[in-house]
């Protein structure tokens, strides 16, 4: 690897003042390299280690949700500045919307699920292993269903036209919400799909759907154990938003524990976790909520598109009628193929 520092701090120097031009003169130096992958890891630990030493440059909020929206998965160097932004110590506020009246938004961070197999196999020839931001998940076959958003298109809710609140000049992330995309009817899981990490879901703990704009950056959001991720064709097409519950978690003392152990799937919260019984509908059918929410979710479609995720806007979450089995590693084939390990 002396030979790729070298360049590396050459890149770095060059591009020091211009983020995206050094992501891909990177990306360049990575695909001329037969361990494409490997350079891959090396580069993010690199980054990791340099990024701990300095002011991080924080991205705008445009560069940020682009990077998002307009990544080439087939790309190294469009992966590695997207893999960089998930994983800076501050991002912008990435709203995800309303879900059974809770306020949810996305705190970026690209390395929370692992791996359920190890990687100790051998790889086929010309294969490359990615990095573990990509993952393959795995259901229990015959049990997984397709799930169709086409009822949610021209959605329109009270919040949708929404004007933009103007306090504190957050009225730039607060922008007017399109309807939701719907997902094709053709899209099918089989089994199981592969996926890149953006990062832990969480929600303001209340039963206002509008926290004041100061509550939109504050610590006081609960992490739900939910992984938001975007669902990858075997050609790298983003095709889906998805969350995914972690039932590996990290504990106080840094490690993981529960590798191993069957998947039991996990809840989300609802407004009803915050209305006093006073404040509650006494015309309501509690006997069918109740039943909704005792069912764990793994694996739920939430949007079909990133763009689809926004403040304000009243999501449906559509859990897989499957349980996830496991998470396994990623190779790209030497086509360009992305194909979950074991497939």
């Amino acid at each position: 690897m002396e030979e790729l520092e070298e360049h590396y701090h050459d890149i770095l120097k060059t591009y020091d003042d211009n983020r995206k031009a050094r992501s891909k003169a990177l990306g360049a130096l990575f695909v001329t390299t037969k361990r494409a992958a490997e350079c891959f890891d090396w580069y993010d630990d690199k980054r990791q280690s340099e990024q701990s030493a300095r002011e991080p440059a924080i991205p705008t909020d445009d560069e940020f949700f682009s990077a998002i929206k307009n990544t080439n998965f087939s790309r190294f160097d469009e992966i590695a500045l997207l893999t960089e932004f998930l994983a800076l110590p501050y991002a912008p506020y990435v709203p995800v919307g309303i879900i059974d009246g809770i306020q949810y938004r996305l705190n970026p961070t690209p390395h929370t699920l692992r791996n359920d197999i190890s990687t100790s196999y051998s790889i086929p020839k010309g294969y490359q292993l990615l990095p573990e931001v990509f993952l393959g998940v795995n259901f229990e076959m015959g049990n997984a269903t397709a799930v169709d958003l086409s009822d949610q298109d021209g959605y329109n809710s009270d919040k949708e036209n929404m004007p933009p609140r103007q306090p504190h000049n957050f009225d730039s992330i607060l922008p007017i919400t399109p309807p939701l995309t719907p997902l094709h009817n053709g899209a099918t899981i089989n089994g199981g799909f592969v996926f890149y990490q953006l990062g832990n879901l969480e929600f303001y703990p209340s039963n206002d759907s509008n926290p004041n704009p100061e509550d939109l950056v504050s610590r006081d959001w609960i992490d739900t154990n939910f992984v938001i991720v975007i669902k990858l064709l075997s050609d790298g097409t983003q095709n889906g938003v998805y969350i995914m519950y972690n039932d590996n978690v990290i504990c106080d003392c840094g490690e993981r524990h529960n590798e191993g152990r069957p998947k039991a799937g996990g809840f989300l919260s609802s407004k009803s976790d915050y209305v006093s019984d006073d404040d509650s509908d006494d015309d309501s059918d509690g006997d069918e909520v109740e039943q909704e929410v005792n069912l764990p979710i793994f694996c739920a479609a939430i949007a079909a598109r990133f763009e689809d995720l926004a403040h304000g806007k009243e999501l449906h979450v559509n859990p897989l009628i499957a349980q996830t089995t496991e998470f396994s590693r990623v190779m790209r084939t030497p086509d360009g193929k992305f194909i979950a390990q074991g497939n």
